[in-house]
């Protein structure tokens, strides 16, 4: 069993690897604009790939914020980390407010955010979007940040067992996200050859496959009830 976050990166990845067929079809093109071709095809398949890997992120996050308001949990069961992540927004608009003005922010952060900090309340509303307003980019840093909050340390070093292999899956990870940013941003040197994408792809896949793993093992331990997937 797999999270639907996951499956739906299995077809994001499909829709990366059609680009490398296209890529190898010599049919599609002629001596003069071959090159072209194979280079905005590489860089195409780097944003795409970037762009599934972020969306498994917050797709995963979804899920597990179902999971848990259907489980009906208590408020300390969640990570004080998640909690103040879900909080800041409302925390920080309030301190940027002089004192006479709060008012009305106090009520609302006592209707939508009280109960995660009173322990034995049951949580009724958890807002995926507050626990990752703050991530930019999918690079490692940030997906250790993103998983920290479900109780899992460091997630590179969870899913791996060795420190080649997580530096490897670190490294290439941060090659595909720093590209992305970089053709984001208008850089036209920027490169991706089959190979590379090929390792990317790889990378991806092993990363969100077993992340997938230990984000519904550390679900159980959360919500002390069955698997979400």
């Amino acid at each position: 069993m797999s999270s639907k976050s996951l499956e739906n990166l299995k077809v994001g990845l499909a829709e990366v690897s059609a680009l490398r067929v296209a890529r190898s079809n010599p049919g599609s093109r002629t001596k003069d604009t071959q090159p072209q071709l194979l280079r905005a095809l590489g860089r195409a398949q780097v944003v795409l790939l970037s762009a599934h890997l972020e969306r498994y992120v917050y797709s995963v996050t979804e899920e597990s914020v179902d999971h848990v308001l259907n489980g009906r949990i208590e408020s300390q069961l969640l990570s004080e980390e998640l909690r103040l992540i879900h909080s800041q927004d409302f925390i920080d608009k309030m301190g940027r407010t002089h004192w006479n003005n709060r008012s009305q922010q106090l009520r609302e952060f006592g209707q939508h955010e009280s109960k995660l900090w009173v322990d034995g309340a049951v949580i009724d509303r958890l807002v995926p979007e507050q626990l990752l307003g703050w991530m930019k980019a999918p690079n490692p840093k940030n997906l250790k940040r993103a998983f920290q909050i479900w109780g899992t340390e460091d997630i590179f070093e969870s899913i791996t067992r060795t420190a080649v292999t997580r530096s490897r899956l670190w490294m290439r990870i941060n090659e595909l996200v720093e590209k992305r940013n970089n053709i984001a941003h208008g850089d036209f040197t920027v490169e991706a050859q089959s190979t590379d994408v090929t390792e990317y792809v790889s990378a991806v896949r092993r990363f969100c496959e077993r992340t997938d793993r230990k984000m519904a093992r550390n679900l159980v331990v959360i919500t002390g009830g069955t698997p979400p997937w």
